[in-house]
């Protein structure tokens, strides 16, 4: 029938895992034939398993989003999560590209959850999509990110300079 969700994993499985794993300024690039598809994340499309210790930054400022036009619901880390996601954030100016005009919704790490979260964050300090969803994560103020009470100590910490 064709693939729904554009993302690094379209599907996760129950017993599927994805862990440790970042990604810095994420590029999507929209298909022309897009079918079906109709979600957009940077990690998974559709999480039903674990998705632990995963982050997304993107450090381009007014230039970070996804260029993705027309009928997409755009998330920073997981467009459907009915699995368990934990120790993950977002750290990102915008998840839509300023250059976009249309899509269905933008949501700042989950676009929809029926699952678990825990220590799921955004950066609010500079998180600029303000018709963006934001819920179900917790914001953040950048210099939270780097007190280690809001992860849990298998998380590693790598700060930027």
């Amino acid at each position: 029938p064709g693939l729904r969700y554009t993302a690094m994993f379209s599907k996760v499985s129950s017993t599927g895992v994805v862990k440790n794993l970042g990604l810095v300024n994420p590029i999507i690039i929209q298909p022309i034939e897009w079918g079906i598809m109709d979600s957009v994340a940077s990690l998974v499309g559709s999480n039903a398993g674990l998705v632990e210790n995963t982050y997304m930054i993107d450090t381009r400022g007014n230039a970070a989003g996804f260029s993705v036009e027309g009928q997409f619901r755009l998330s920073g880390l997981v467009s459907v999560n009915s699995g368990t996601i934990s120790n993950s954030f977002v750290a990102s100016a915008h998840i839509r590209s300023n250059a976009v005009v249309n899509n269905l919704s933008t949501s700042a790490v989950v676009y929809a959850n029926t699952g678990t979260l825990t220590n799921v964050y955004y950066d609010q300090t500079i998180y600029a999509d303000t018709s963006a969803f934001t819920a179900p994560a917790v914001g953040l103020i950048t210099s939270e990110f780097q007190n280690n009470t809001h992860f849990s100590s298998s998380w590693y910490f790598f700060l930027f300079s």
